[in-house]
């Protein structure tokens, strides 16, 4: 058990040679005992999820839950499972994983620090699928178990960010921001450097940011601060994408959330040109993605017609408003697919071929052969140490990677 404890360890501080050191080492102890045994094929579908494996690790899981017997181990494994479908952006299948492991790690609790990460990925897996009142009701249960571990930085971290997802999903912009700025800090107070989930918390405060910054420029007496806000926000999004590429994570779910954020932030204060060409790299991330939800394509697709529109591309927009129809369409039949599929698995409908990318437009509308960086100032240009003087809770120093 000591090998397997120096592996979770290992994977939580992501030093992932280290950690298939100490897991090679524990085979041979596990090979006769099915509770050690499932707990090394549970951490082995971690480490190849973490790795950017996720075949492999899916076939981890699977084997971990053949001779898995204790309640409290098969929750853990369902857990894990969740996470990576949810990452991948497969919601149908983690919502049914997450359920499966509370259901695991509830009866009896067992395992309290599981039930609370698991709480936390629910909730906010509810509130993509706006389901505010089931994710309040995940983390005031999971509140209630973090008193019992003040010391877990990497917990609170969490807890703040689906905190924060509730409040914006709830339009209080007040509370979502304290907790997204709590969020940064304990991040950044962690042994280790941790840049997904400090890309995850950037964004987060960006959009509120963005947000924030919309309802002040209609204002002539908050014009200058919302103009503030967005430069602060567009601040946020760029550090967000600087972490997730160095993190070799910009064509991950995170990636799609908040280029998603970033590029709702270009529609708000009508930075056209921006807008669209992120959401050009939004369309490659959601088609590429194999699993990614109907409904977080359909949004992408949605984004880029308005987009479209917007700059005069009206044959662009016409063939993005299709696509966009026809996802609707598909999602549709889904759904009726599965209220008449009769008792046991539920059948699956053929999904509707994609068409491919938009064609670059007709002479009577070019468009550059390379687009320009999305890092145009939105609405002066930004002065990271001005900004950082005048909100100094934003501009939070960044915790170098260990060496």
């Amino acid at each position: 058990m000591e090998s397997l404890t120096s592996a979770q360890e290992a994977l939580g501080s992501y030093s992932f040679e280290r950690c298939l050191e100490w897991l090679k080492h524990a085979m041979p102890d596990c090979q006769a005992d099915p509770v050690k045994r499932s707990l090394l094929l549970n951490n082995m579908g971690v480490y190849h999820r973490k790795n950017g494996n996720p075949e492999k690790a899916v076939r981890f899981f699977e084997q971990a839950l053949q001779d898995c017997d204790p309640s409290w181990l098969r929750g853990r494994v369902f857990a894990n499972w969740g996470v990576l479908e949810h990452r991948r952006g497969n919601l149908v299948a983690a919502r049914r994983l997450y359920q499966d492991a509370l259901n695991c790690c509830s009866q009896p609790l067992e395992d309290e620090k599981a039930v609370v990460r698991l709480c936390i990925n629910f909730a906010w897996l509810h509130v993509q699928q706006d389901r505010g009142v089931q994710a309040d009701t995940l983390l005031r249960r999971a509140r209630s178990l973090m008193a019992k571990y003040p010391d877990d930085a990497m917990l609170e971290c969490r807890y703040h960010l689906a905190m924060g997802r509730a409040a914006m999903a709830g339009k209080r912009l007040a509370k979502a921001e304290v907790d997204f700025v709590q969020a940064i800090r304990v991040v950044q107070k962690l042994d280790f450097f941790e840049p997904v989930l400090l890309a995850q918390c950037r964004a987060a405060l960006a959009n509120c940011y963005s947000v924030q910054a919309f309802g002040q420029l209609d204002g002539s007496e908050t014009r200058r601060d919302g103009m503030e806000r967005g430069e602060q926000a567009e601040n946020l999004f760029q550090e967000a994408f600087e972490l997730l590429e160095g993190a070799d994570q910009a064509d991950s779910l995170e990636a799609i959330e908040a280029l998603s954020l970033a590029v709702d932030h270009s529609i708000r204060t009508a930075h056209w040109e921006a807008a669209e060409t992120r959401v050009q790299k939004l369309l490659e991330l959601v088609t590429a993605l194999e699993h990614l939800e109907i409904g977080l394509r359909i949004s992408a697709w949605e984004r880029a017609t308005q987009i479209l529109r917007q700059v005069g591309k009206s044959q662009l927009a016409e063939r993005a408003q299709r696509r966009h129809t026809a996802l609707i369409q598909e999602q549709r039949a889904k759904a009726t697919t599965l209220r008449e599929a009769p008792s046991g698995e539920p059948k699956e409908s053929s999904p509707v071929q994609e068409p491919p990318l938009p064609e670059p437009p007709p002479p009577a509308e070019p468009t550059p052969e390379e687009p320009k960086p999305s890092r145009a100032p939105v609405l002066r240009k930004a002065n990271k140490a001005d900004s950082s003087a005048k909100d100094p809770k934003t501009r939070l120093p960044r915790k170098p990677p260990p060496p």
